[in-house]
C-alpha cells in the first residue's frame, strides 16, 4: 500500500510546473499512462505557434491558404509533427528566412512557457476585466446596483474568461458576493459547460456549500474527463462535500467513460475495479 500511495502521489497529483516535462509540445510518454499526462497544455502550446506563425508569415489570410493546403495534403493521413514542418518549409519556401528564425526545437522540445510569445488582441479582455475589478471592489450596497446587462453582453467566452479571473483572485470571494454573482446572472441555470464548470469550481474554492448540489448534478450529467475530474478533485478536497463525492462517484461510475471512471477512482482513493476505498 506504501508503495501503491508513492505511485499516486507521483502519476496522479504531481502539479504541472513550469519545468515539469507534461508541459513540452512534443512529450515522451515511455512508461507513462498517456490518461496521466493528459492536459491541455500541447493543445494551447501547439495553437500558440500556429499564431505566432501566422504573424510572421503574413498575416490571417496568407496563412488560411497554408491551412487549405495542409488539409488537403494530409486528408485521412496521421503524421507527426516533423512532417508538418517538412510541409510548412516547402510551402513557405520563399519565406525560409523568416522561418529560419523561429527556433522550432525550443517549441517542440522545451518545458514551460514557448519561447515566444504570439501578438494576443487585448480588445476583448478590457471588458472582462473591468467587470472582474466592478465585482471584487463592490461592498455589499454596490453589488445590488450591479446589473446583468453588461455579462449578458459579452461572448460566452468573455464570460468564461471573467469567471476564471474571479475564480484565480485570492483570497477566495466572499458567501455573499457568490449568491449576489447567481441572483444577477442565474449562473446556476447556464447551459453552458465551460460556463457552469468556471462558476462550479469559482463557488468551491469559497467553500459555498450551496454549490455542492450544483457541482455534484454537473459530474453526474457530464462525461468528459476535462469537465468531471477538476470538479470531483476541488469536491474531495473540502470536508463538507468529500463524503457527498464519493458516494455520487459510486452511483454514477457505471454511465462513465472507462477512461474517466478509472481516472477519477484514483482522485478518489478508491479502486476502480472493486469500488473499494484504498486504506
Amino acid at each position: 500500500m506504501y508503495i501503491e500511495r508513492k505511485i499516486c502521489g507521483q502519476l496522479v497529483y504531481e502539479q504541472f510546473t513550469p519545468t515539469h516535462q507534461f508541459t513540452k509540445l512534443i512529450q515522451d510518454h515511455t512508461n507513462v499512462d498517456p490518461d496521466v499526462a493528459f492536459s491541455c497544455v500541447p493543445y494551447e502550446k501547439g495553437s500558440a505557434l500556429l499564431f505566432y506563425l501566422e504573424q510572421k508569415l503574413g498575416g490571417a489570410e496568407v496563412f488560411e491558404e497554408y491551412l487549405r493546403d495542409y488539409l488537403t495534403t494530409f486528408a485521412h493521413k496521421a503524421i507527426d509533427s516533423y512532417q508538418w514542418k517538412k510541409h510548412l518549409f516547402e510551402y513557405f519556401h520563399d519565406k525560409r528566412d523568416i522561418l529560419n528564425t523561429i527556433d522550432f526545437d525550443a517549441w517542440f522540445h522545451a518545458v514551460g512557457m514557448p519561447p515566444e510569445k504570439p501578438d494576443y488582441g487585448q480588445s476583448m479582455v478590457v471588458a472582462c476585466e473591468a467587470l472582474f475589478k466592478q465585482w471584487i471592489e463592490a461592498n455589499e450596497e454596490q453589488a445590488t446596483k450591479i446589473t446583468a446587462d453588461a455579462f449578458k453582453s459579452m461572448q460566452p467566452l468573455q464570460q468564461i474568461e471573467f469567471l476564471s479571473q474571479l475564480w484565480q483572485h485570492d483570497p477566495p470571494l466572499e458567501h455573499w458576493k457568490l449568491a449576489a454573482l447567481n441572483e444577477v446572472y442565474g449562473l446556476n441555470d447556464s447551459e453552458n459547460c465551460e460556463i457552469l464548470l468556471n462558476w462550479i469550481r469559482l463557488c468551491i474554492k469559497a467553500k459555498w456549500e450551496p454549490i455542492i448540489e450544483k457541482a455534484i448534478s454537473f459530474v453526474s450529467s457530464q462525461g468528459r474527463l476535462k469537465y468531471c475530474r477538476p470538479v470531483y478533485r476541488d469536491l474531495i478536497a473540502w470536508p463538507a462535500a468529500k463524503t457527498r463525492a464519493r458516494d455520487n462517484y459510486i452511483q454514477t461510475r457505471s454511465t462513465m467513460h472507462p477512461i474517466t471512471a478509472e481516472m477519477i477512482a484514483k482522485d478518489l482513493h478508491m479502486r476502480h475495479s472493486t469500488h473499494t476505498v484504498c486504506f
